[in-house]
């Protein structure tokens, strides 16, 4: 019977996966439709990372598939992943710290159809966390800890993907801006990117080598 729900965008089924001889994940299913927030929550040590390396390409199955949109992404090379519309943002404030904010925005948008619409991109990241439009010239490594983080989750969203994963998006940060990372994550699934500075360090323009 048609139950009149959208097919899911990631659909796990009964995946096995480890380091070597060590299994970390055993006959792990789970279906997640489009549109929603899905939380995996539990002690450190218990897979969760493992379960996004997995998604994402970096840790091969021993068993089970992998799907994304219908189309199996399992067994994948991690770029070949990425283009498929997966944006893996690993844990902890991982950014550039000598480029500016802008600059490690334009390194989310390294796909040919991210860069294509890079300016609007960069527009909806910058509704989302204005003060990162704010400290746009700013270097990466004068921002506190909690727009780092920010920064990072920004990064991610210039790839336009179809499927967004944040690993421990609350590490590390104080309770007032864990709340506001959640509040943004809660946002993010309602929000289009066709909705429509602070003090510290300047960065100059980076210029690649000759």
């Amino acid at each position: 019977m048609h139950s009149g729900l959208p097919a899911p965008l990631l659909d796990i089924t009964r995946v096995s996966a480890g380091y070597g001889s060590f299994t970390v994940l055993r006959d792990v299913s789970i279906s997640i439709r489009p549109g929603t927030v899905f939380g995996i929550i539990g002690p450190n040590g218990h897979g969760k990372t493992t379960l996004m390396n997995a998604i994402s390409g970096f840790v091969r199955l021993s068993k089970g598939s992998i799907r994304l949109g219908g189309q199996r992404i399992d067994g994948l090379p991690p770029h070949r992943i990425a283009a498929s519309g997966v944006a893996h943002i690993p844990q902890g404030d991982l950014v550039f710290p000598d480029l500016s904010v802008f600059e490690n925005l334009s390194m989310g948008a390294y796909l040919e159809r991210s860069a294509a619409r890079q300016r609007e991109r960069l527009d909806y990241v910058y509704s989302i966390f204005p003060k990162l439009g704010q400290r746009s010239n700013q270097c990466a490594s004068s921002l506190s800890g909690g727009e780092r983080r920010m920064l990072a989750i920004g990064r991610g969203l210039m790839g336009d993907s179809r499927l967004l994963l944040v690993d421990e998006p609350s590490l590390g940060l104080a309770p007032i801006i864990i709340e506001q990372i959640y509040e943004v994550l809660r946002v993010l699934k309602k929000k289009r990117p066709d909705d429509s500075g602070g003090g510290g360090k300047s960065c100059p323009p980076h210029r690649p080598g000759r």
